[in-house]
């Protein structure tokens, strides 16, 4: 961790333990994978990183906030391919002085889609889903920016029809 000073500022893990990344108080990322046992830096030096999110589940990807540029960032661990993503502080129609923060969020659900809260200086918060698949960026409204994907799944088994009983004479 050559260069990384001040600690560990904040960190996430997959739920299988095997990944583990975090930020560091001089604002870089990076990443510990248990097998085989290596660390990185995921982060390029000019980057000030503010709440980095995980998926959970898969440990795929990994999005940041540019605190320098307002701008969130996304890492795909299975191709190491780091870029930006289209919301930042021009792209939601917000002077980038009234923008606070961009807090991006990867649901355990749906590793597929980064959610991304736009906090300004008014005190009003927008909302926004980026599809990694699609690369489309959708304004989420109040309601079905809190609407989950359901825990369970919507087929289930049926069991087996038993036979009719016999009629009776």
């Amino acid at each position: 961790m050559a260069g990384a000073t001040g600690g560990i500022h904040s960190f996430r893990l997959t739920l299988r333990g095997d990944v583990l990344i975090f930020s560091t108080r001089d604002g870089g990322l990076y990443q510990y994978t248990m097998n085989p046992p290596a660390i990185g830096r995921i982060s390029t030096g000019d980057q000030d990183v503010a709440f980095p999110a995980m998926d959970m589940h898969l440990g795929r990807y990994l999005a940041w906030q540019d605190r320098k540029k307002l701008q969130i960032f996304l890492f795909d661990r299975s191709t190491g391919k780091v870029g930006p993503l289209p919301i930042s502080a021009q792209t939601i129609g917000a002077p980038q002085e009234a923008v606070l923060a961009l807090v991006p969020s990867l649901q355990g659900l749906d590793p597929f889609h980064v959610f991304v809260q736009a906090v300004l200086r008014d005190a009003s918060v927008r909302r926004f889903r980026y599809d990694i698949r699609s690369e489309v960026v959708r304004t989420l409204s109040e309601l079905n920016a809190f609407v989950r994907a359901p825990t369970r799944p919507r087929w289930r088994l049926k069991r087996p029809r038993e036979p009719p009983p016999p009629a009776r004479p």
